[in-house]
């Protein structure tokens, strides 16, 4: 990716980012998976520092259930029971909680369901001090 970027003389620095799909009934929970995914297997960067930044809850458009479902009538109730979970970076601290928030967004917003786990993660690079792996 490095490569691709760098060659196009688009930027010179950059913030990749890694999606982990939890799929804990694979293709059960939602038939359509496999075809979304193209039918690529999970795969591991090489040499990459990644560092996990928290979980997200989203349906396989990706509208997230923490951020983009509009739950304004429910917003007291939703901080008051999820707001221990949030960090800094508005995203769920861990795996547990984010199973429970995404049983709880199929269950409340049943239009966008069935919702994910994705676990984000992210590795910094600057092409000035860094080499191209």
């Amino acid at each position: 990716m490095k490569r691709a970027v760098l060659s196009a003389s688009a930027v010179t620095r950059g913030v990749p980012i890694a999606l982990e799909l939890f799929t804990e009934h694979g293709a059960r929970r939602d038939p359509d998976w496999k075809v979304r995914l193209g039918g690529a297997s999970g795969c591991v960067p090489p040499r990459v520092a990644w560092r996990r930044v928290g979980f997200d809850v989203a349906d396989t458009g990706f509208v997230s259930g923490l951020s983009n479902c509009g739950w304004k009538e429910e917003e007291t109730f939703l901080k008051r029971k999820w707001i221990r979970f949030i960090n800094a970076d508005g995203l769920l601290t861990n795996f547990d909680a984010a199973l429970d928030f995404r049983a709880e967004m199929d269950e409340r917003i049943p239009e966008h369901a069935p919702f994910f786990v994705y676990g984000i993660a992210m590795s910094y690079w600057d092409a000035a001090t860094s080499s191209i792996d």
